[in-house]
């Protein structure tokens, strides 16, 4: 579809030619043009990575941002952007050349090329399918019917230890010695001695990395708002949900995250600190303990540097626990199998001889897991172990093999329950992980839009119900972003803004207020990198904010006044009723509720 859009486009632009309203003409047909190239290359390189063009989750990274991802493996693209320019100032010149009237149609083809264009098929997709089909509908199911909060409703007298890791893309699809033989040796031996679940779907809002942990401990699919960034200055992730951290926080267990990316990709490492995680580990920390730091690969650090540094802390959890008769969670990321081309360990064996890089760094990871899994097991027999793929693998060099030819399912598989091994075929999603692990480790919850997989209390086809209802339910999945109101006062200092003691947020910030004080904080656009741009032009498009910022970029975009210091920050408090303008010196302001309304013109 995108060939015939490519094609049709162009013969638009091959026939046009402009009449006595030239420059309009020529308008459009630039507009059209730069569009058409910026639309292109954003589903090419999406589908690149993905396999299936424009999807939520690259709309995810777009709005979160994409810092510490791998930006290095651009540079196809870059040069496809170069040679977009290069092209549009051709057709620029084409324009001029034109002989005869034929509008109407070109701007008929134009349209149609966008029409069929894969991009917008994919928005459509996003954004306006769900809310059709929840509209037509004739019973649709309503959130507040099916979803409650995680909550722990009974714990038994012994607890056990968890290791959760998530395999970077490595679905269940990769076991299928018919396809790969032996490619996966160990993690086949653990289906086979442990409990695995074969019927793992991908469901909305669970497809990347960040999606598949929140889906799998918060039981929810994640949605974010349209004009989140990078999240900058927010310091919480999620904080309306309840979480399997929270959970095992609130009864004792210590709690870590190791990977070996960088935690401010996706927003990793605010999600496990917001949830209840004592430490986080990430690129930078485990880095600044290696001998040879340019050991590393495009995503991060190998999967062998990060095995090696989470049994380390494996082993200190261990012996804490043993001695304090306490409990400890560590979840783990591995990396090495991240698409397109995965990255290989240097202390692994081929595959096969194989050539296919992405097939060794499955075998490779395969092996490092084995290892790993094994020596934790053999250390502590109260220890449950639990192998979860992230997601689905998004577009490789390996997908010719199987994306089309099999059923894909996530992989799910928890070792030493204390159970017979056997196999569990219901149907289930990233949703009902936390529901199903809980009871491994001595508790049984309640809530979330999952269920216990091994006691399943809903049918399938009530299953199946929710799955294609989550996009339906996004703007329930946003109000677990919602922020708390200011109850009591705001301190402001040059670098941060504390609500009622509590809640911080780094300078600078824009907050929308209603007249309860509820607050909504507002993000910048990482990936434009234009900051001024980004609050001060959010600034004026809202009725009631607070806004922290430079305050030579407040008078010169927002409000006139007299400043001593403008390198400072100040503090604007905006209504359409009245603005107050304050500069934020060397002390701490505090504003408590009532001057905040009387400021903002609140009765």
């Amino acid at each position: 579809m995108l060939y015939l859009s490519l094609v049709l486009f162009l013969l638009g632009i091959y026939l046009f030619i402009p009449k006595r309203s030239w420059f309009i003409s020529q308008a459009l047909i630039t507009i059209s043009i730069l569009g058409f190239i910026l639309l292109s290359i954003l589903y090419i390189v999406s589908d690149y990575f993905t396999g299936a063009g424009f999807d939520e989750a690259v709309l995810f990274h777009i709005l979160f941002g994409v810092k510490g991802s791998a930006t290095n493996q651009f540079g196809l693209y870059t040069g496809v952007a170069l040679f977009s320019v290069v092209f549009y100032f051709f057709a620029n010149k084409l324009y001029k050349k034109t002989r005869k009237n034929k509008t109407k149609l070109v701007y008929l083809l134009i349209f149609i090329a966008f029409v069929i264009h894969p991009v917008s098929k994919n928005l459509y997709d996003v954004f306006l399918k769900p809310k059709i089909e929840l509209a037509l509908d004739p019973n649709p199911l309503v959130f507040d019917e099916v979803y409650t909060p995680l909550m722990v409703t009974n714990k038994k007298n012994q607890t056990k230890n968890l290791v959760l890791i998530y395999l970077e893309s490595l679905e269940d699809t990769f076991s299928n010695n018919n396809i790969f033989p032996e490619l996966t040796p160990n993690l086949d031996r653990f289906k086979k001695e442990g409990i695995s679940f074969s019927n793992m779907n991908s469901v909305t809002g669970t497809g990347w990395t960040i999606a598949g942990m929140v889906s799998s401990q918060c039981g929810i699919s994640l949605f974010t708002h349209g004009d989140a960034s990078s999240l900058f200055g927010i310091d919480e992730f999620l904080p309306k949900a309840n979480c399997l951290g929270d959970m095992l926080g609130s009864r004792g267990y210590y709690q870590e995250y190791i990977g070996g990316a960088r935690l401010k990709f996706a927003g990793k490492g605010k999600f496990y600190t917001t949830h209840g995680y004592d430490n986080v580990y990430g690129y930078n920390h485990i880095k600044s303990g290696l001998k040879n730091q340019t050991y590393q690969n495009y995503w991060g650090l190998y999967d062998d540097t990060m095995f090696d540094f989470a049994y380390g802390r494996f082993l200190k959890a261990s012996k804490i626990s043993k001695e304090q008769k306490t409990n400890f969670a560590l979840t783990l990321l591995t990396l090495d199998t991240h698409v397109p081309k995965g990255s290989v360990s240097k202390s692994c064996p081929v595959y096969k001889n194989s050539s296919n890089k992405y097939l060794n760094s499955i075998y490779c990871s395969d092996y490092l897991v084995g290892k790993f899994v094994d020596k934790v097991l053999k250390e502590d027999n109260n220890t449950i172990v639990v192998l979860l793929s992230d997601h689905l693998a998004q577009r490789n060099v390996a997908d010719y093999l199987y994306l089309k030819k099999m059923q894909r399912r996530n992989r799910f598989v928890v070792l030493n329950s204390g159970f017979e091994s056997y196999e569990i075929d219901t149907l289930g999603s990233h949703l009902d992980v936390a529901n199903t692990i809980m009871p491994f480790l001595g508790f049984d919850i309640s809530g979330g839009l999952g269920q216990n997989l091994i006691k399943p209390f809903r049918d399938k086809n009530l299953t199946l119900k929710i799955h294609t209802s989550l996009a339906g339910w996004k703007k329930d999945f946003l109000a677990f972003w919602e922020f708390e109101k200011i109850k009591q006062s705001i301190l402001i200092s040059k670098d941060k803004l504390t609500i009622d003691g509590k809640k911080e947020f780094v300078s600078p910030i824009l907050l929308e207020l209603d007249d309860e004080l509820n607050i909504s904080p507002k993000f910048e656009f990482f990936l434009l990198n234009t900051k001024k741009d980004g609050l001060i032009s959010q600034a004026k498009q809202l009725k009631q904010y607070l806004l922290v910022y430079k305050c030579k970029e407040i008078e010169e975009e927002i409000y006139n006044a007299t400043i001593n210091n403008k390198k400072n920050f100040c503090a604007l408090f905006s209504s359409s009723q009245n603005k107050k303008l304050f500069e934020i010196k060397e002390d701490n302001i505090i504003f408590d509720k009532h001057k905040i309304k009387k400021y903002l013109g609140i009765n």
